[in-house]
């Protein structure tokens, strides 16, 4: 970890440490090593997607509520605790380290057990769905043979095209796991919270809502509070995938069930008052013009947003990808010196476009990021200076802050040929 967070800090990248799971463990595909895996030794089944395993594994399942409940491990110390303490020694490690900004709590909490009693009342909700559109009938159980295999599954969804009935479907669940993330999320991230706080008062908290919500289910998460103060340095590092993500016909994602979750995700932030991360988006594996098409609809959404990001994931090779040339790569505020008002490059045009508010009290200066920069023109009313990267056609695009006794509206254009 430290050579990794080295090589940032040399190519000038923030990095943030994400306590990451998938499945809970690396007995089924990577996060608690075995010793803190507490499965009762129960069976574990995987399905036809990865993913599936949270669903129909026992396994999984009872790691999971071992985990929630802080169930002791053989040394007589909670499993919670012990992954309290894993973060206290980051914290040590870290809290003087200016490339890494901060700690994501913990990556796509899963309920547990309880949450055989979610997919139920999805079905339930599709089946109200289902004679809407359709004037048809269709029981929970043809549903759910529906939902077992990754063809029935875009099958489905097929029903779900448009933002407002896909958004239907996924509050059929929202009660139930409201219940999960204020009882025992909230809980156990204001718990982490308060012993990093101790260690690290200046770091950013990273917040993830549970696994449900990537897929379009409401977060009931709120601000963080230690010792019931509210914690300022706090974002909310949502996730976003559609529900295709990782089957045969993830090229065929929606862009209207894309846009209600990216909704979700703002209506949210709004509601606590916490900027936003997209941690994760993308999974994007295979180089094909599709793909480029749900890379530029997550990319405009997230512009559209003012939203941070970032990418799920790099792989050697995808800097080959068309996806990763066409879209990833682009011309983004690096940072601002005042209040970012709206921004977009047009993904067609390779036209850039940002407006925001420079504030007096700031002096920071405002700064760029711009691929290919031998061939980026520039329209602004004041001086900038463009610094490369070494060994590369990149670089860094700087606008001093103007010192004025007011707040100053100011805008740049930057096309490519």
């Amino acid at each position: 970890m430290d050579r990794q967070i080295e090589y940032a800090t040399k190519a000038g990248v923030f990095v943030y440490l994400d306590m990451h799971q998938d499945l809970f463990s690396v007995k089924y595909s990577d996060g608690a090593p075995e010793w803190a895996t507490l499965d009762e030794s129960k069976p574990h089944y995987e399905g036809e997607v990865w993913s599936d395993a949270y669903l129909i594994s026992p396994a999984v399942q009872a790691a999971w509520d071992n985990f929630w409940d802080n169930k002791m491990v053989d040394n007589g110390m909670g499993i919670q605790d012990h992954y309290a303490r894993v973060w206290e020694v980051l914290a040590n490690r870290y809290k003087e380290n200016s490339t890494v900004i901060g700690y994501d709590l913990m990556n796509e909490p899963f309920p547990g057990s309880e949450a055989q009693l979610y997919l139920p009342k999805l079905f339930l909700s599709y089946t109200q769905v289902f004679k809407e559109k359709t004037g048809k009938t269709i029981n929970i159980e043809e549903v759910a043979k529906m939902w077992s295999s990754s063809s029935g599954r875009y099958k489905a969804l097929e029903l779900l095209n448009d933002q407002e009935t896909f958004l239907k479907v996924m509050d059929g669940v929202h009660e139930l796991h409201s219940a999960f993330e204020k009882n025992k999320l909230q809980l156990f991230y204001e718990k982490i919270a308060a012993q990093i706080r101790a260690i690290d008062k200046d770091k950013i908290l990273f917040i993830n809502h549970s696994y449900f919500c990537n897929s379009g289910v409401n977060t009931a998460l709120k601000p963080l509070k230690i010792n019931n103060q509210k914690d300022s340095l706090v974002a909310y590092a949502a996730h976003v995938y559609d529900l295709l993500v990782d089957t045969n016909n993830m090229e065929n994602s929606s862009s209207h069930r894309l846009e209600g979750i990216f909704g979700n995700i703002s209506k949210n932030a709004k509601r606590i008052n916490l900027p936003v991360l997209i941690g994760e988006w993308g999974a994007l594996h295979s180089d094909s013009n599709a793909m480029l098409k749900i890379a530029q609809t997550n990319i405009n959404l997230i512009n559209n947003y003012k939203f941070s990001n970032t990418y799920w994931a790099y792989y050697p090779g995808t800097e080959n990808d068309l996806y990763f040339k066409e879209a990833i790569i682009r011309p983004y505020p690096y940072a601002i010196s005042g209040e970012l008002l709206s921004y977009n490059y047009d993904l067609n045009s390779h036209e850039f476009y940002c407006e925001w508010n420079e504030l007096k009290d700031i002096k920071e200066p405002t700064i760029f990021y711009l691929p290919n920069i031998n061939k980026a023109h520039v329209e602004f009313d004041c001086a900038y200076k463009i610094k490369p990267i070494e060994n590369s056609n990149v670089g860094y695009l700087t606008i001093n802050n103007l010192d004025a006794k007011k707040k100053t509206q100011r805008v740049i254009r930057i096309m490519w040929n």
